[in-house]
């Protein structure tokens, strides 16, 4: 049973909420918050002539710029904590000390608010002269991190200076073309290890398409009715910035991640507006397999292509099953992850695998070889496409995987182009419903 409460207008579910984690890119949006800002860096830098910690200013130079990592680094960290207290004064903000993370050079990284001087400030900021900061040290061997808080002294500084979320900005992704690893079955999780890369012509067209699909929304009228639906937590309609994660290649995965749509249920995302105007969700349904059809230069069936015989009833469990078998690149004998409750329970697995490659024998060449993750980078590849092209005819679609949500008067234009983009790119038809 859910318990509504109301946050700065907008009702939401009292659970308790995870740790959010801290972002680097946080920053000072309005005059008040730099005012904010700007008081807490005097207050840092009396602190440590007080305690002689540092009694020469800080200057730039061309190989150490110490003035603007102290500032910018004392903004992100200030940005972040009154961002998340202003929504929720209990959650805590996840940041990691590790010397082997923080500094560390990287494409994905901030190269200021990232360095080492954010340990020692987040130290002295929990001081108890300071106490702008709580911090609560992780236990290496106990795998919990490291969390913050506003402490006593910046909430004042907050209620000070009367600001609230709306004065802090994300700045937007160092980088939005993301290599990850690969993780066993997690084939593309966000929390999987970014990886390193050297760019490529391939890497610098996805990226341009990119920042046209990013601008293209960020100046979107948008905006979220929440007396029109029920909400888990507030939503905070200015993160749109959006990044594209490939797996271990740039011929894997490929899908687009971020925006506060992303993360929305259904039942959320009916309080969105585009220009003032209701949405609807469309999406491609069974693209992958669709897309595997083309590949074997077969036409895949008109009905459902989880409605297998023999598992009729089971069209979730299917689907995990299908799944599967197109993205292991070994021949598995358990059931998928999750699948237990959604499947029969007598058969054994590879019974199950059997029935689904028996009712697909166009597709059974390619399972077990791992060819699910490039299925999804050629999914990404047209969702992309279709965006483009819905730019290019002024209309505002806001992508989930292998959907969009757009004004509810568009639909049957995103619709036709949806069909038209699957075509061209899968050379088999595809199918679009709306959620």
């Amino acid at each position: 049973m859910l318990n509504l409460v109301q946050i700065d207008g907008v009702i939401v579910d009292e659970a308790v909420t995870k740790d959010a984690w801290f972002d680097e890119f946080r920053a000072p949006h309005t005059d008040a918050a730099r005012e904010l800002v700007a008081e807490v860096i005097c207050q840092i830098e009396e602190y440590e002539k007080k305690k002689r910690l540092r009694m020469r200013k800080r200057k730039d130079t061309p190989k150490a710029p110490d003035k603007t990592t102290f500032e910018t680094t004392v903004a992100a960290i200030v940005s972040d904590l009154c961002y998340h207290y202003s929504r929720d004064p209990e959650r805590r903000v996840s940041v990691s000390r590790s010397h082997q993370l923080v500094g560390s050079k990287s494409r994905y990284a901030s190269e200021i608010a990232s360095t080492k001087v954010r340990i020692t400030l987040l130290d002295y900021m929990a001081s108890p002269e300071l106490a702008l900061v709580v911090q609560r040290i992780g236990e290496k061997y106990q795998d919990r991190r490291t969390t913050i808080q506003a402490g006593p002294q910046l909430i004042a500084l907050i209620e000070k200076h009367g600001v609230d979320d709306q004065d802090f900005k994300k700045t937007g992704y160092k980088e939005l073309i993301v290599l990850r690893e690969k993780r066993g079955e997690n084939w593309f999780t966000d929390k999987s290890k970014e990886l390193p890369y050297e760019d490529t012509p391939e890497t610098h067209r996805y990226r341009a398409e990119m920042v046209r699909i990013n601008d293209w929304i960020e100046a979107a009228d948008l905006s979220f009715d929440a007396a029109s639906c029920v909400t888990r937590v507030p939503v905070d309609i200015r993160n749109r910035n959006l990044r594209r994660s490939f797996t271990a290649t740039f011929t894997q995965v490929g899908r687009l991640n971020g925006g506060f749509w992303q993360g929305m249920n259904k039942e959320e995302r009916r309080g969105i507006r585009i220009d003032g105007q209701p949405i609807a969700c469309l999406d491609y349904s069974q693209s992958c397999p669709r897309i595997l059809y083309g590949l074997a230069g077969a036409t895949p069936p008109r009905e459902d292509i989880y409605d297998i015989p023999k598992l009729r009833g089971h069209r979730d469990g299917t689907k995990l099953l299908l799944l599967s078998l197109m993205c292991s690149d070994q021949e598995r004998t358990k059931r998928p992850k999750g699948s237990r409750k959604l499947l029969p329970k007598s058969p054994k697995a590879t019974e199950l695998f059997q029935w689904v490659a028996e009712a697909h024998p166009a597709l059974r060449p390619f399972f077990w070889t791992g060819i699910g993750l490039n299925l999804m980078f050629r999914e990404s590849v047209i969702l992309v496409d279709v965006l483009l092209t819905l730019i290019d005819m002024g209309i505002v679609a806001l992508p989930i995987h292998d959907a969009v949500v757009v004004r509810h008067d568009t639909k049957e234009q995103v619709k036709e182009v949806m069909l038209v983009k699957f075509r061209e790119h899968a050379r088999v038809d595809g199918v679009v419903k709306e959620e």
